[in-house]
């Protein structure tokens, strides 16, 4: 009976370690997704500020 106890407690242990690092890599993907996000976000905001400057260009130019 102690031994089936103790075998049943290791499977629980095991688990718990297992949902812990299912939970670490889950993390870390949101993490590095959001990340990706707001690399984007920067990209798009530089871009936008690239195209107003070569607008104001332009108007100069004429």
């Amino acid at each position: 009976m102690i031994i089936l106890n103790y075998q049943k407690y290791l499977q629980i242990i095991q688990k718990i370690h297992e949902n812990s690092r299912v939970q670490r890599e889950f993390e870390r993907d949101e993490r590095q997704k959001a990340l990706e996000d707001e690399k984007r976000q920067r990209e798009i905001e530089r871009d936008s500020r690239q195209e107003e400057l070569r607008k104001i260009a332009k108007e100069r130019e004429k």
